[in-house]
């Protein structure tokens, strides 16, 4: 029935570890550091556009600010919805934007906040674990 499956969608959540670790850090006032992340960014992109043109999801999360990621991305975007996250202190990406006369549809993007990292952490104290001090 069509009313059960308006909140059942898959949804493909496809992260870009380098790019939200160390935006995090930034975002909490740290500084970046260079690293291996073509590694991650190839297998990300790679999942994306599998996923997304094999019908395997019907919608996609991708938390990165990498322009390299700007064609898989415009590529899902031609069969599915998909939201980009943007976990940096700063503007998002050009390339990662909605293209002039791109139809827009439901895609979406959003800039990670402290905040957004702060709600989310779980609490001191998780039945007998406790979070290490200074954490």
């Amino acid at each position: 029935m069509l009313a059960d499956r308006l909140f059942a969608v898959i949804v493909g959540v496809y992260v870009d570890g380098f790019n939200l670790y160390y935006g995090g850090v930034g975002l909490a006032g740290g500084h970046s550091v260079p690293g291996w992340r073509w590694i991650d960014l190839r297998q990300l992109a790679t999942n994306l556009l599998l996923d997304a043109l094999s019908g395997s999801v019907e919608a996609a999360l991708v938390i990165s600010n990498d322009s390299d990621l700007a064609l898989p991305v415009a590529k899902a975007r031609s069969a599915i919805p998909v939201g980009v996250i943007n976990p940096t202190t700063g503007q998002t990406a050009g390339a990662l934007k909605l293209a002039a006369g791109q139809p827009v549809g439901l895609h979406w993007g959003r800039r990670l906040t402290l905040q957004d990292l702060t709600s989310a952490q779980l609490p001191g104290q998780v039945g007998k674990l406790r979070k290490p001090a200074g954490w």
